[in-house]
């Protein structure tokens, strides 16, 4: 869909049928909240999983990035599960793990799932960071 600019009516610029989908992974209410108060929700159409089998549930649809930050103990199920998803198994995962740096059973967890280890501040700054030029294919612009 194309609507005119406003300084020239021939120039067509792209109008965006949908706003990019995330997907917020949290095993805590304070961790959602935490979250969807960093996020510009009037960008972003979010969506929230609060244990594995919600999350599966929520994987049958594509999302454009995953946000996780969850406990130790629900971290290796809830990765897996994302990657094993037909829908997202290639999908942006951003997990929040400056609480775990220290954790030694998690020494190589990330990147063996391609998920990049992110603090709060990281994962809003991928998030939030401007839109490439409409130009630009998927490929080109890269993970997210």
């Amino acid at each position: 869909m194309f609507a005119p600019y406003a300084g020239n009516p021939t120039n067509l610029i792209p109008v965006p049928l949908c706003r990019p989908r995330l997907l917020l992974v949290t095993d805590s209410p304070e961790r959602r909240r935490r979250l969807l108060g960093r996020i510009d929700l009037s960008r972003f159409e979010v969506t929230c999983a609060d244990s594995l089998m919600q999350l599966r549930h929520r994987l049958r649809r594509p999302y454009d990035a995953v946000l996780m930050d969850v406990s130790s103990g629900q971290l290796l199920p809830m990765l897996n599960a994302v990657r094993n998803s037909e829908a997202n198994f290639r999908t942006s995962l951003l997990v929040e793990s400056s609480a775990r740096d220290g954790d030694p059973s998690l020494a190589g967890v990330l990147p063996t799932y391609r998920a990049m280890p992110c603090t709060y501040d990281d994962m809003m700054r991928l998030v939030a960071r401007p839109a490439d030029p409409p130009s630009l294919t998927r490929l080109q612009r890269g993970v997210l």
